[in-house]
């Protein structure tokens, strides 16, 4: 044990000395194949950041372009107008980097990580930031700014734009995005939208905006006109899934943001609209809205993505009938004449041929008997209690199993009882057993099966019309 300790103490701290060497000894190239340490390229750096500083009045603006900067780690660093077109970033590190304007046209970023990157106005025309596949994917975006930047000819195969800004944003026919990931982006860009460039990204359901629906609009009618339905369902959910509500402001609250952006907010008029009862009238307002919103997501989005899933109400409707299930085998153990779960057979009088109903209670029962023996006055013993026992055992097995399929049944014939237009799923369900009869609950177990019974019919209609048709277009 002792040995093993050290050995690890003694590889940490190689690691420790060995480290700084290796950073020490990455270069980069400039663009004419010169090279360069790591040194230099922090002082370029600094120099462009005075430059930014001063509004270019102070240090130097970092030329870059065409430089071969392969795996640098340039996380948080201050690249904004940077020019860095035809720049080799593969695998670079630009997390949370500053790359407002930055110029990197036909730049390849192929596997960079791009995470929280500032892209605001930068020119990415022709970039490669693309991936061979998923498990070499292109690069990470995530939470990036890419407002008003210029994508076209780019590549962005296989690339992660989770959480991206894409307010402004401009794509062409020549952008590919194949397999690109787009969840929770932002997604207002500006410009025709290509849809065969969008026919394979992922997430389109999970796309925001803030005021603007229409690119996504346009995006799903071209989708749609040109073939490419499940995409175009997937942007129905993402539009529908908006929530317009916008929270109230408080006097303090409008202050705060008259502080910092005057240009979007007016604290007199925010005072004059939210003091006193005006102020919880709006806030009543705002939560009785957030409840129907809650409503309309329980109503169409849990249930079928508002038609970008018409599977989904199906699976509901077998797992409905499962949780059911118990509930009914639970109710044939209680011993109550009022309420319960009965067997419904139809018989015929021999004499005047009208049919009449028997009707039993369905309960389940179980007695304890001794062991039969052969000879009456003969005491029981070990042989003939195990006997005993394992025949009771297999009586009760069977009883309850009998009550489960009965319970399992009935919560069947209860989600497709309400039929329309000439369907009716639970008279399905009885012509399919060998002998005419029927189920029947009383109580709360009639209670709980006209629950399944409205729940089941909707969700059942809500599958039919969202395979076939587009209720919510």
């Amino acid at each position: 044990m002792a040995g093993t300790l050290k050995m690890w103490l003694t590889t940490v701290c190689l690691l420790a000395v060995i480290s700084p060497v290796f950073a020490e000894s990455w270069t980069w190239k400039d663009s004419k194949g010169v090279e360069h340490s790591r040194a230099e390229l922090d002082e370029i750096l600094r120099a462009h950041r005075r430059w930014v500083d001063n509004d270019g009045k102070e240090g130097t603006r970092a030329i870059l372009a065409g430089a071969d900067l392969t795996r640098a780690n340039l996380s948080g660093s201050v690249l904004n107008n940077a020019d860095l077109s035809k720049a080799t970033l593969d695998h670079a590190d630009l997390s949370k980097a500053q790359l407002k304007g930055a110029i990197l046209k036909n730049a390849d970023l192929t596997r960079a990580n791009l995470s929280e990157a500032d892209l605001e106005d930068a020119d990415l025309s022709g970039a490669q930031l693309s991936g061979g596949d998923e498990d070499s994917p292109g690069a990470d975006l995530w939470s990036a700014h890419l407002d008003n930047a210029r994508l076209q000819k780019s590549n962005l195969t296989h690339a992660y734009l989770g959480q991206t800004d894409l307010m402004g944003t401009y794509f062409d026919s020549d952008t590919d995005v194949s397999f690109i990931n787009l969840d929770q982006a932002l997604f207002q860009p500006r410009g025709d939208l290509d849809p065969e460039i969008f026919r394979t990204a992922s997430n389109l359901a999970a796309l925001k905006y803030v005021d603007d629906p229409k690119p996504i609009i346009d995006l799903r009618n071209a989708l749609r006109d040109s073939g490419i339905e499940q995409p175009a369902r997937q942007l129905t959910e993402a539009y529908l899934r908006h929530d317009p509500n916008v929270p109230p402001q408080t006097p303090e609250a409008a202050k705060t943001t008259h502080h910092h952006h005057p240009e979007e907010s007016d604290p007199e008029n925010a005072l004059r609209l939210y003091t006193g009862a005006e102020y919880w009238i709006h806030v009543a307002g705002y939560w009785a809205g957030e409840t129907l919103q809650w409503m309309r997501e329980a109503a169409f989005d849990w249930t079928c993505g508002w038609g970008a899933d018409p599977g989904r109400p199906l699976i509901i409707i077998a797992i409905m009938a499962l949780l059911c299930t118990p509930i009914y085998w639970l109710g044939t153990h209680v011993q109550r004449c009022k309420w319960g779960l009965f067997l419904v057979v139809s018989g015929k009088r021999r004499r005047t041929g009208l049919s009449r109903q028997h009707v039993f209670h369905i309960r389940v029962r179980h007695t304890w008997r001794t062991p039969k023996l052969r000879e009456p006055d003969a005491m029981p013993g070990p042989g003939d209690w195990m006997l005993h026992l394992w025949k009771t055992r297999s009586q009760w097995m069977r009883v309850e199993l009998r009550a489960l399929w009965t319970a399992m049944l009935f919560s069947l014939m209860s989600v497709f009882n309400i039929g329309f237009q000439g369907f009716n799923g639970g008279e399905w369900i009885r012509m399919l057993q060998p002998r005419e009869f029927d189920l029947r609950a009383r109580g709360w177990m009639r209670t709980v099966s006209g629950v399944q019974s409205l729940l089941g019919v909707g969700l059942l209609a809500l599958s039919i019309l969202s395979y076939f048709g587009h209720p919510f277009d």
